[in-house]
């Protein structure tokens, strides 16, 4: 059986990476959904509404993370290559 490919999100400070988001299997809800719908996911606003992202079930490792705010999906012709997280300033925070 051939090795599966994995995306691994690139995390720039000041957000830290999450310890159990080593990777995210290319066949996995979250890329399965990024790839399908293109969607930027609003990770506040899952947590308020998550009726509105259909059946999806983000992986426990976003939750770890309190000041995540967006995953970003980056394709290229219909090819899902990654995605990028975004947090919210130490502004918003007050960190």
């Amino acid at each position: 059986m051939a090795e599966q490919r994995r995306l691994r999100p690139p995390v720039v400070p000041p957000v830290p990476t999450p310890a159990a988001a080593e990777s995210e299997a290319t066949d996995g809800a979250l890329a399965r959904y990024l790839r399908s719908t293109g969607w930027i996911i609003d990770i506040d606003e899952y947590r308020n509404a998550p009726k509105r992202y259909g059946t999806l079930a983000l992986p426990a490792w976003l939750w770890s993370g309190p000041n995540l705010w967006l995953v970003i999906p980056l394709s290229v012709h219909e090819e899902l290559l990654g995605w990028v997280l975004l947090g919210w300033s130490a502004w918003r925070t007050g960190r």
